[in-house]
């Protein structure tokens, strides 16, 4: 019996590398990754595990029929809306999370207006607790109105915004940039152009949602008056602050997602138990960590 010598990997012609996870027989290594070659002698695709040197032979099974494929259809739909009904919950987060902060930036141009629209109402006679809820004569007051002296009456830019619910943005953090850590893990084949154009998406979504809002709720009573007034007077320049800080938390979330969970899997699961999470590495073109 002749013993035929195993050629040197680089030797062997390349045929690609394994995507999918598939654990080493004997140390179980996960192998997806590797390089898979041509063995000389019988001519068969292998990987050969870069831990212990144990060659695994390569093979493609028959598919098991129509239902089969079927099954893998309907999987890949629930998993696509999954991730659909995750990226608009993600939009809803920064549009509620982004009024809340324009409604405490607004807060003091929005009394100060309420102020004067409610001396304006009631006129010199007795305070008329009902004068207030006239829309018509809400919108007719509003239209009359010099909004450039009446925001320098209430302190400009200094005076008129509260700059400290800036802080609220630290709030954001948990909840959007967790959304974004998710994200992050769930779509993984995003790399750096993929997740900015995320993030830009997300954002126009949660714009869009803030407009859809502002014009459903035009005619409400939450809207009569400061509040509905300094809204639209602000709202240009709030919006895209609250936004942007929004994105920024999405940022954060969406660029270190992949880096924690790649060491929260090396610091929780034992090597044996990293194969399935495999991903987490591939999607950024890395290897796998060697066992120690």
């Amino acid at each position: 019996m002749t013993d035929h010598p195993i050629a040197p990997e680089a030797e062997l012609s390349r045929h690609g590398e394994l995507v999918g996870d598939r654990a080493c027989a004997k140390c179980h290594f996960n192998l997806a990754g590797q390089t898979i070659v041509r063995e000389r002698h019988y001519g068969m695709l292998m990987v050969r595990c870069p831990e212990c040197g144990t060659p695994a032979a390569l093979q493609e099974y028959p598919l098991l029929g129509r239902w089969a494929a079927r099954l893998g259809y309907v999987v890949a739909a629930s998993w696509m809306f999954v991730v659909l009904g995750l990226v608009c919950l993600t939009a809803l987060a920064m549009w509620g999370m982004s009024e809340s902060m324009r409604r405490e930036m607004a807060q003091p141009y929005a009394t100060f207006v309420q102020q004067k629209w409610t001396e304006y109402a009631n006129g010199s006679g007795p305070p008329n607790p009902y004068a207030y809820s006239n829309y018509q004569q809400n919108q007719k007051w509003w239209e009359d109105l010099d909004k450039k002296q009446l925001f320098a009456d209430a302190g400009g830019w200094g005076g008129a915004i509260s700059w400290r619910a800036l802080w609220f943005g630290l709030t954001m953090i948990p909840l959007i940039g967790g959304l974004g850590i998710l994200l992050a893990i769930v779509m993984p084949h995003l790399r750096t152009k993929g997740r900015f154009a995320l993030v830009l998406v997300v954002g126009g979504l949660a714009g869009i949602f803030s407009w859809v809002s502002e014009s459903v709720n035009t005619n409400t009573y939450m809207y009569y008056g400061g509040w509905g007034m300094a809204w639209k007077d602000l709202n240009i320049v709030l919006l895209p602050v609250s936004l942007g800080i929004a994105m920024l938390c999405l940022c954060l979330g969406v660029w270190v997602g992949r880096p924690l969970a790649r060491g929260l899997v090396l610091l929780l699961l034992p090597p044996r138990l990293r194969g399935p999470m495999s991903f987490l590495w591939l999607a950024d073109g890395k290897r796998m960590p060697r066992a120690a």
